[in-house]
């Protein structure tokens, strides 16, 4: 501290700064320019570099996997996600319910779904600063997503519209839509299913918001222990 003072007595450019007060006060009777309520101009701009290069380092790669799930002779669609932006800390599972006509177009909202959850949880993962790889075991959705004018006979107006709103949160992203085998063991495609059929179950059962909360938790904390075993067991 002494040569930090000395240095700044011969600069004397630059107010010290102290985050306690009584230090600060101590070193302005000394004749010292200090101050403990904010930092200097240098230190505050040292400090937001060091914070965006941090929030960018975490946030550099996002992987979503969605599925969804629809019942015989339901109105619902159950939809589910899973964001994993790496390490064991960044997974975030997420889970909605939709009335809707088919699968297909099923599979199209939970992708839509996910998207929006990503931004959610990073403002700017749709805006370029993000590489995100999208997953999801329905092959006429990913066509529809990157075959421009395809599209399937089941495929209503409301899958294309699900598709043109995809496309239009992708547009500053950087963006690869993926296909994974469902049902194949792949940890993040399953737990998207779990989420998805929870949800639409819970729906059809019209459980309480509360009882929904309580199964959204349990299930959330199994995904996040079986993504964590595979990883486990993928290091072995």
């Amino acid at each position: 501290m002494r040569q930090a003072v000395n240095y700044q007595l011969e600069a004397g450019t630059q107010e010290i700064y102290c985050d306690d007060e009584n230090t600060a006060t101590s070193l302005q009777a000394l004749g010292v320019s200090a101050s403990f309520q904010y930092p200097p101009a240098v230190a505050i701009t040292a400090l937001d570099e060091a914070v965006a290069a941090e929030i960018n380092g975490r946030f550099a790669q996002l992987t979503i996997t969605t599925d969804s799930s629809r019942g015989k002779c339901s109105p619902w669609l159950g939809h589910g996600w899973v964001l994993d932006f790496g390490g064991e800390a960044r997974v975030k599972p997420g889970q909605k319910v939709s009335e809707g006509d088919s699968i297909l177009e099923g599979e199209l909202r939970s992708i839509r779904f996910g998207l929006q959850a990503a931004r959610g949880v990073y403002s700017s993962a749709l805006q370029g600063g993000t590489a995100i790889t999208v997953r999801s075991d329905s092959q006429l959705a990913l066509r529809m997503l990157t075959e421009p004018g395809f599209a399937p006979p089941s495929a209503s107006r409301f899958c294309r519209e699900e598709v043109a709103r995809i496309l239009g949160y992708t547009r500053d992203a950087q963006v690869r839509f993926l296909w994974v085998k469902g049902h194949s063991g792949d940890p993040h495609n399953m737990a998207a299913d779990r989420l998805a059929v929870l949800a639409r179950r819970s729906r059809e059962a019209e459980l309480s918001f509360e009882e929904v909360q309580r199964l959204t938790a349990l299930a959330h904390q199994d995904v996040l222990n079986d993504i964590r075993r595979s990883r486990m067991a993928l290091a072995a």
